[in-house]
């Protein structure tokens, strides 16, 4: 195994997130007094950086703020964690990229202006080539234009280095990237748009736990999907899982045919996947964590994947090392602040400071409004663009009402409630929640409740199946 220290270059964003929260959301013209702001240092490509470097990664950054506070901020709090941030450029006509998040009563307006993260160029790859050139691998992600990501990968594959791409967001990409991938890491809403094949097999996953709403868990053993009965190593702590592994084999070796090495899913409960060399799918299965939030756990995945492969371990290896250092980045507020160090990791694969375990899925519940509201509900969200036919306020007994998160008015009327369009308005809903940063942040609202007690999703649709509060709950425990 190889004992020297990893080198890690990360190509991508580096955004702040101003967050504001007030009991009401202010219309045009008027001023209100809010309750709190919080301005948190993100961006998919820093949050991974921050998080190789205190997993013990020499660590290297490539990107661009504006020559503003909150450049500087965030240059500040990649120095603090030992990133090189020479790479980073700082432009004086472009601001600083951020999301301004205003958060009331369950709805949110939200802006998101990439900035100086548009403006990274291959340009910029060209002259930060020593960065590529001492590295062992490459760490790319699509916050910052595809035609750079697609030149990067290029040039560092051509210096011999390994490159793993994070295709999140999901965006529209070149076929002639993947020829330069050796990992790429979807999610599962990702694997599905990547490979282009359909997504209704996605409807024909059935597990006996529920996800800890990272998107990754932690690691206890790993498990040939085709054989959903094998037991674990770790009966206390490991789970079963029974998914698709056709529709999963399917599309991971889509993505192989287009060029990527080596394709890493994660699967919500299900834990994580790929393709062994015989061509079968394994997964890495996992236990669930008390969660505190759950931003940038995906970022701490794929850099921890980075630096276990840097160190020689076999993939199976470095899923399982990923999988920990996720879940224990769950455990803190805050993506960069969350991120483990490599002793915390050690102590949590020991069983030592283990975090205390939870079940969100059993937390996060589905139920239809007319239905009577009972104690064990607990915090009852209605989670639709209209209020149910022939309800009163006091009838429906919710504490909120999320629209934001709800189908969209155009969604909802293509659907119709026919029952032969479920899997294309499934799908298409996957589609809208995955991309809105309004819907992120109320993904992370009903979580953040469901830490705490028993969240309800109310629906007023007639089939207790076929509704949209089932996919919605689907995609809580899978993001």
């Amino acid at each position: 195994m190889k004992m020297t220290q990893p080198k890690v270059a990360v190509i991508g964003s580096l955004n702040m997130d101003i967050v504001v929260e007030a009991r009401q959301i202010p219309q045009i013209g008027e001023t209100l007094l809010g309750d709190r702001v919080r301005f948190i240092p993100g961006g998919k490509g820093a949050n991974q950086a921050v998080a190789a470097a205190r997993l013990g990664a020499s660590t290297s950054m490539i990107g661009a703020v504006g020559a503003d506070n909150f450049g500087e901020d965030l240059l500040a709090a990649l120095r603090k964690e030992g990133v090189d941030v020479s790479g980073v450029k700082r432009l004086a006509d472009t601001a600083t990229g951020v999301a301004s998040i205003y958060v009331a009563d369950g709805d949110n307006s939200i802006l998101v202006v990439p900035g100086a993260n548009d403006q990274v160029t291959p340009a910029d790859i060209d002259q930060h080539l020593d960065k590529l050139k001492e590295a062992d691998i490459v760490l790319l992600q699509l916050e910052i234009p595809v035609q750079t990501v697609f030149y990067a990968a290029r040039i560092a594959k051509s210096l011999g280095k390994k490159v793993i791409l994070n295709p999140a967001p999901a965006r529209e990409l070149p076929q002639e990237i993947y020829e330069y991938i050796d990992y790429i890491t979807p999610n599962r809403t990702e694997l599905v748009r990547y490979a282009g094949i359909g997504a209704g097999m996605t409807d024909a996953t059935d597990t006996t736990v529920a996800t800890d709403a990272t998107g990754t868990t932690v690691a206890t053993d790993v498990t040939d999907m085709s054989s959903p009965s094998s037991a674990l190593n770790k009966s206390n702590t490991a789970h079963t899982t029974h998914t698709n592994s056709d529709f999963i084999r399917m599309a991971m070796q889509r993505l192989k045919e287009l060029g990527v090495a080596q394709v890493v899913t994660t699967l919500g409960a299900d834990g994580s996947a790929y393709l062994a060399e015989a061509g079968e799918v394994r997964t890495v299965a996992g236990h669930v964590i008390s969660v505190v939030d759950t931003t940038g756990a995906g970022d701490c995945f794929n850099a921890a994947l980075a630096v276990a492969l840097v160190q020689g371990q076999s993939l199976e290896e470095a899923i399982q090392y990923a999988s920990l250092a996720s879940a224990l980045a769950v455990t803190k507020f805050g993506a960069q602040a969350g991120m483990p160090t490599a002793d915390e990791v050690r102590r949590f694969a020991a069983g030592t400071g283990l975090p205390q375990a939870t079940t969100l899925g059993e937390q996060i519940r589905v139920k239809r409004i007319y239905e009577t509201a009972a104690p064990e509900d607990g915090y009852r969200i209605l989670v639709d663009r209209l209020w149910p036919r022939g309800m009163t306020k006091a009838d429906a007994a919710i504490d909120e009402w999320m629209k934001g998160i709800a189908p969209s008015p155009e969604l909802r009327k293509e659907f119709a409630h026919r029952m032969e369009r479920y899997a294309e308005f499934s799908t298409n809903y996957l589609r809208e929640l995955n991309s809105s940063p309004e819907c992120a942040v109320l993904a992370d609202r009903i979580r953040e409740i469901a830490r705490e007690r028993p969240v309800t999703l109310l629906y007023a649709a007639k089939d207790p199946v076929y509704n949209h509060a089932n996919v919605l709950r689907r995609w809580l425990l899978d993001q």
